[in-house]
């Protein structure tokens, strides 16, 4: 009884850890892939004022 009640100890730690490291995981990946399209987003703006500047000379 002892060790089956150690284990499912571990299982529901493992299973814990798990979640939490899925997490981070994807909100890492979120906040990646949020800062690279901020950042498309503002090359394409300055690069369309760029154009601009230069179609106007």
């Amino acid at each position: 009884m002892n060790v089956n009640t150690q284990m499912s100890v571990k299982n529901k730690l493992s299973i814990v850890v798990g979640v939490i490291v899925f997490l981070a995981l994807s909100i890492i990946t979120i906040m990646a892939f949020v800062s690279s399209r901020n950042n498309l987003i503002s090359n394409s703006k300055q690069a369309n004022e760029d154009y601009l500047l230069i179609t106007e000379t």
